[in-house]
């Protein structure tokens, strides 16, 4: 009986120390599994840190707001702009071929011969001054545009004396040739003025008095 109970105790000993055993190894497994998986994203991690070359690296993030792209981790508000309404479409290109023109007049309503004469000019250099319109004016309409005089004058440019032959004689009556825009009397001369989109330029010979009078 004693040698019966004493072979049991052994076997069950022997069976306890194997389940042990077991759950040790099953433990071992999962700690196993554990350390190789976090190592694993761990490497990753450190791998993508690496190749942006460390905490001296720039990202480029062209989608990003400003505000992430400078580092700025703080909360911040992304305003947009909507316009409603009809809007004129953008464009990128520099020489389009959209016309832009300006108005010549000429008026002569003190002395014979009598004319009121206007053209609608194209401007076709920004850079060119109102002199260059006005010759343009005599060669491409005679009939209207007969001719102008001018005197040069160094460090002021031209100064016109006469246009279709009729002369401003200031020395003896004040009168002489006033280039006004809508806006009024031009600050510049005709060396000067460049002609802008829908401007109209008006050449009138009149009196000089205090209240129209310019250098």
């Amino acid at each position: 009986m004693f040698e019966t109970n004493s072979f049991y105790l052994k076997e069950t000993h022997k069976s306890e120390e194997v389940m042990s055993g077991k759950r040790e190894f099953c433990v071992a497994q999962l700690i196993g599994v554990f350390l190789f998986c976090f190592g694993l994203a761990g490497g990753i991690l450190i791998g993508i840190y690496l190749y942006h070359g460390g905490p001296d690296s720039e990202v480029s993030c062209k989608n990003l707001p400003d505000w992430l792209k400078n580092g700025d981790k703080t909360t911040s508000t992304l305003q947009t702009t909507v316009t409603y309404g009809p809007t004129t479409p953008k464009t990128d290109c520099i020489n389009c071929n959209t016309e832009k023109r300006f108005t010549y007049t000429i008026n002569n309503q003190l002395r014979e011969p009598f004319f009121n004469n206007s053209v609608t000019m194209e401007i076709v250099d920004e850079d060119s001054a109102l002199i260059d319109y006005m010759e343009r004016a005599v060669d491409q309409n005679k009939t209207i545009f007969t001719k102008f005089t001018a005197t040069y004058f160094s460090g002021l440019g031209y100064f016109i004396e006469s246009i279709n032959n009729v002369s401003g004689t200031y020395a003896v009556d004040k009168s002489y040739w006033e280039i006004r825009t809508q806006t009024g009397p031009t600050t510049v001369g005709v060396s000067s003025f460049i002609p802008t989109d829908g401007v109209e330029v008006l050449f009138n010979l009149t009196i000089s008095s205090p209240a129209n009078e310019h250098n």
